[in-house]
């Protein structure tokens, strides 16, 4: 999430807070506490981390060819599997549709 969506999230939470108090509506003020507080911890975060994002980031062909692999062998598989299932159901039928004419 962007810093600044952030910043005025938070900002946005401390004013209605404000507000809640002002007019003594506690329906109103209560919820922006929690909202104040989470909005806080999140720019925190985000401070903390912004460096660390380059630091341990894997190639990204790695992954790709590892997964790609994988899926393409269990795809071929499959595909194979299925259709000698569905030609043997095929024969299986055509069988008993010849039996049951005769």
């Amino acid at each position: 999430m962007p810093l600044t969506l952030s910043l005025f999230l938070t900002l946005s939470a401390a004013i209605w807070f404000f507000y809640g108090l002002f007019i003594k509506d506690f329906y109103i003020a209560a919820p922006n506490v929690v909202g104040f507080l989470f909005g806080m911890a999140q720019i925190i975060l985000y401070l903390i981390y912004k460096d660390k994002k380059q630091q341990n980031i894997v190639p990204e062909n790695k992954l790709r060819d590892i997964s790609t692999d994988g899926d393409r062998n269990s795809r071929d598989h499959m595909q194979n599997s299925s259709t000698v299932e569905i030609a043997d159901v095929i024969n299986h039928n055509h069988g008993q549709a010849h039996r049951g004419t005769n």
